[in-house]
C-alpha cells in the first residue's frame, strides 16, 4: 500500500495546477481578443480593397496602401491579382510563403489574415496581411504567472516575518534554530486571592476559572461541575451581564434566576472579574 502524500506535496501539486490554470486563462483570453481584432481589421481592409480595385484607379489603390501603412498594428501586406503583385508594403519577411485562408496565429504576437476572391469573369484576387498585437497571448499568460509567483513569495515572506517576530517567532541558538514556545495563556487566577469568602473568578470571556468552597456551598453544586463552565450556566440576570461588560464594581440583588436567595458583588480585577456571593437574609418582621 502506497503511503499517503505529504501535505507539502499536496500544496506543491495544487500550486502547480493553479499556475497552469492562470497561464492558460491569460493566454486564451488574449488569444480570443487578438483573433477577433485581426479578423475585423482584415475584413475592413479587404472590403476597402475590393472597392478601390473595382474603380480601376491606380491612385486609389496607392492611397489605400498608404492608409494601411499608417496603422501601427499592420506589419506587412500584399495584394495579388491574377497571380501578379499589384501592391505591397511593410516588412514582407513577416508574410509567410503559404497560409490558409482566414486568420492564423504566429507566435509570439503575430497574426496573418488571408482572403481570396475567385469569381467567374473576374481575375482571381488575393490579399494577405500580417498584424502585431502587443504583448500577445504568450506574454499575457506569463504576466499572470509572474503575478501569481510574486503574490506567493510575498505571502511566504510575510509568513516568515510573522514567525520571526518576538511574540511567537523563531529563536536561534548555537545548535541551530528552534521554534520558540507559544505565548502563555491569559492568567486564570485573580491578582489577589481572597480567603474564606464565597467568590467566583471569571476571565475576560466570563468563563469560571476559580470557585471557592464557600461559593460552591452557597450554590449547592460541586466545584468540578462549575470550573471551566460559562457564567451563563448559572442563568445570570441581564443587569449582571451589563455590569460585567462595562467592568463596573457594583452590588446586585437576585443576580441569578436559579438562585434568588443570592446577591452578587462585582469587583473588577486586572486578570478578570471577581464575583462575591452573598446570601440575602429575609426581612425581619415585628
Amino acid at each position: 500500500m502506497n503511503p499517503p502524500a505529504s501535505p507539502g506535496k499536496i500544496r506543491f501539486v495544487f500550486f502547480l495546477a493553479l499556475l497552469i490554470l492562470i497561464f492558460t486563462l491569460g493566454f486564451f483570453l488574449s488569444f480570443a481578443r487578438d483573433q477577433s481584432r485581426a479578423r475585423d481589421t482584415g475584413r475592413l481592409a479587404w472590403s476597402h480593397l475590393i472597392y478601390v480595385l473595382d474603380l480601376k484607379d491606380d491612385m486609389a489603390v496607392v492611397d489605400w496602401s498608404k492608409n494601411l501603412e499608417t496603422l501601427e498594428i499592420v506589419a506587412a501586406f500584399r495584394v495579388k491579382s491574377a497571380g501578379k503583385v499589384v501592391i505591397d508594403g511593410g516588412n514582407l519577411e513577416f508574410l509567410p510563403a503559404a497560409v490558409p485562408e482566414g486568420v492564423s496565429f504566429k507566435a509570439p504576437d503575430r497574426w496573418i489574415f488571408e482572403q481570396r476572391e475567385e469569381k467567374a469573369g473576374r481575375e482571381p484576387r488575393e490579399f494577405v496581411m500580417a498584424l502585431h498585437f502587443h504583448p500577445g497571448p504568450l506574454l499575457w499568460g506569463l504576466f499572470g504567472l509572474t503575478a501569481c509567483l510574486l503574490s506567493y513569495w510575498f505571502n511566504r515572506g510575510s509568513g516568515k516575518q510573522a514567525l520571526q517576530s518576538p511574540e511567537g517567532g523563531t529563536a536561534h541558538s548555537e545548535g541551530g534554530s528552534r521554534t520558540s514556545p507559544p505565548p502563555p495563556h491569559p492568567p486564570t487566577s485573580p491578582s489577589q486571592v481572597p480567603s474564606g469568602l464565597p467568590y467566583l473568578f471569571l476571565d475576560k470571556h466570563y468563563v469560571i476559572q476559580q470557585i471557592s468552597p464557600e461559593a460552591s456551598a452557597l450554590l449547592q453544586r460541586p466545584s468540578s461541575d462549575l470550573l471551566q463552565g460559562h457564567l451563563f450556566d448559572l442563568e445570570p440576570d441581564p443587569l449582571l451581564m451589563e455590569a460585567l461588560s462595562k467592568n463596573q464594581e457594583v452590588k446586585l440583588l437576585k443576580s441569578f434566576k436559579s438562585y434568588q436567595h443570592l446577591s452578587a458583588v462585582l469587583k473588577p480585577d486586572q486578570n478578570g472579574t471577581l464575583v462575591f456571593l452573598e446570601r440575602i437574609e429575609p426581612a425581619k418582621t415585628t
